[in-house]
């Protein structure tokens, strides 16, 4: 039996060196290619600027940090699982980056 997938939750915070980083980007990009129609939701412990920025040009559709309420957590994966995206903890973080 197949099991479908509504929402992959995915850590950025897959080691702490680049090459860490860099295969959790990699990774997204594969589920996108593989799965174009299927909403990730990143998360991180510290949401890094550069970091959160390349995982939204990878297609991530959202991001928590670790740490984020359950309640808070749970309308995120809804709010992908419907569609949409949830950014609402990144964008301020991700802006400051494409700002400066």
């Amino acid at each position: 039996s197949h099991t479908t997938l509504d929402v992959v939750i995915l850590s950025l915070d897959l080691g702490q060196s680049v090459a860490g980083t860099q295969g959790a980007i990699a990774l997204c990009q594969a589920v996108r290619s593989r799965y174009p129609t299927l909403p990730i939701l990143a998360m991180s412990q510290i949401p890094d600027p550069n970091l959160l920025s390349t995982a939204y040009q990878a297609g991530v559709m959202g991001y928590c940090q670790k740490g984020t309420v359950v309640a808070d957590l749970v309308a995120a994966i809804r709010q992908l699982a419907a569609g949409y995206s949830y950014w609402v903890q990144g964008m301020a973080t991700v802006s400051q980056a494409l700002t400066n």
